[in-house]
């Protein structure tokens, strides 16, 4: 991975099913073409509490996150969303709490290629047009 590039490391949060999580990651990858800046690293589901990967974003549905598709715009570590969810932080749904989470609903079609790239381009705003003085992700290193 060139260094020049972000890493925007994910996962999705252990209700969704695999077949969800295929279309997931098919839709960050080609997210991930599209933009071409960044690097998307797929962080196993059984490993977003201990992963070596300081930011990344959890993909929730929406029935757990308070209903509705929805992101933090940007860099926004611990961000969990809507406080009428069934977890009042993002270790609750099993992140490290420096990771934040992103919505997807039912009612926004479900894990779909538009709201995957409209909810996920929400969490990349703010670091690709605005950058911060420090990267998204410091490590630049895949999970295996």
């Amino acid at each position: 991975m060139p260094d020049d590039r972000i890493a925007l490391p994910w996962a999705v949060h252990s209700s969704w099913t695999a077949e969800d999580e295929k279309y997931i990651a098919k839709y960050m990858q080609k997210l991930e073409s599209d933009i071409g800046c960044f690097d998307t690293i797929h962080v196993n589901r059984s490993q977003t509490l201990e992963t070596e990967h300081v930011h990344g974003i959890l993909f929730v549905p929406g029935s757990l996150a308070g209903g509705g598709c929805y992101s933090a715009l940007g860099l926004r570590p611990g961000y969990y969303g809507r406080t009428t969810g069934v977890y009042n932080s993002v270790t609750g749904f099993g992140a490290r709490e420096t990771w934040q989470v992103i919505s997807i609903d039912d009612a926004c079609n479900g894990p779909n290629e538009a709201s995957i790239h409209h909810e996920g381009t929400g969490n990349l705003k703010i670091v690709i047009f605005f950058p911060p003085k420090k990267p998204f992700e410091i490590s630049r290193k895949s999970i295996t």
